[in-house]
């Protein structure tokens, strides 16, 4: 039926009303929250161990009235021992037929480093609204005013407001000032104790790296330093080798070159005294005779016919059956340099143009004869 009415007296039960009659009535006046001119608006504090109570208060929740009178009670689960989780304390409405109840219970939330608050339900039969929201840190054994989070007059658990309403502004905002120094408070302390954690774990980061970087640096410094001593000493030896070897080789060099000089010496002054014995006095006759001490044994042979000096071009020369031919040069009393030209029987012979002794001259004179 859309349209209804009431109320009237009943005369043999012919007017009958049900809760949600009387419910719509208020609805039109009221909108869903806690009253706030009614006791003290569900307000919770830290009780006895792990336990919250929750002050007096009256609310409006989905066409139902939820009135507690007394201080109640409510009793949070022991606290995890590593893990932080959020609980709720909530009035929860349950219109289901078989249920037909209102009570304010602890909802729990998941356990966790960063845990969340718990989600409320929010259906058709069943409503749940927060009081307060409570976050115990692992291995608590007393809930603390820190610890509790009041929400009643925020967005999820608001005041209720209707016709009737009277609103105290100086109560609201000394309300709203007191959840503000709450909070700061709240907040300033964790920020504090987060801040000593803080200092503390850097106090002991900075005192143990400080212990390995200097201890590193000795030892870096040691290294070097033996790494050092190592490249001079080293050096030094190298320098000792060195100065050695240049000592030892300039010694010998000097004692090699002085026995060389000593030999070309004496090889240049036998070779001059004999040049100075040829060219004293006579020299055409002295190189004449030189030549003529030879000429017995050169000319012995079958096929030279004679040799002689030239003393214009100083040039030693032999006669064979096609002619005279130059067959070296006088250089020393010592012997002569061969030098053979085109003469067929010469040129057989493969000579070297060195000094030959006049022992080796003979023999060659007589190969070619």
């Amino acid at each position: 039926m859309a349209f209804t009415f009431g109320f009237y007296n009943s005369l043999n039960g012919d007017r009958t009303y049900d809760s949600s009659q009387v419910s719509g009535i208020l609805d039109a006046l009221i909108v869903d929250g806690v009253i706030q001119s009614h006791g003290n608006t569900f307000a919770t504090r830290p009780g006895q161990g792990m336990s919250v109570l929750v002050d007096t208060g009256l609310a409006w929740f989905n066409s139902t009235w939820n009135r507690n009178s007394a201080v109640m009670q409510v009793d949070i689960p022991p606290a995890d021992i590593s893990f932080s989780r959020w609980y709720a304390v909530v009035i929860q409405v349950n219109r289901q037929v078989n249920v037909r109840w209102n009570d304010i219970i602890p909802i729990s939330g998941e356990l966790g480093i960063n845990p969340t608050r718990p989600s409320l339900i929010r259906s058709e039969h069943v409503n749940q609204y927060a009081v307060c929201y409570i976050l115990v840190p692992p291995r608590t054994t007393q809930i603390t005013a820190s610890m509790i989070h009041i929400v009643v007059g925020l967005s999820e658990t608001p005041f209720a407001t209707g016709v009737l309403e009277g609103i105290d502004i100086d109560i609201l905002f000394e309300r709203w000032e007191n959840q503000w120094y709450h909070f700061f408070n709240n907040q300033s302390l964790e920020i504090l104790q987060a801040f000593d954690g803080w200092k503390k774990q850097w106090a002991g980061f900075f005192g143990t790296h400080s212990s390995e970087i200097l201890d590193a640096f000795e030892d870096w410094k040691k290294q070097w330093q033996q790494f050092f001593d190592t490249q001079l000493q080293n050096s030094e030896n190298w320098r000792a080798q060195w100065n050695h070897w240049f000592s030892t080789t300039t010694n010998n060099a000097n004692s090699e070159m002085e026995a060389w000089r000593n030999d070309r010496q004496g090889t240049f002054d036998e070779w001059f005294a004999a040049l100075q014995a040829i060219l004293d006095g006579d020299i055409a006759a002295n190189l004449t005779d030189r030549v003529l001490q030879h000429e017995n044994t050169l000319v012995s042979g079958g096929g030279v016919h004679g040799i002689r000096f030239d003393p214009v071009d100083g040039t030693l020369q032999v006669l064979i059956d096609s002619g005279w031919i130059i067959v070296g040069s006088a250089d020393s009393v010592t012997g002569y340099t061969a030098r053979y030209f085109d003469v067929q029987k010469f040129t057989a012979l493969d000579f070297d143009f060195r000094q030959y002794t006049a022992h080796e001259f003979d023999t060659i004179i007589r190969m070619v004869n």
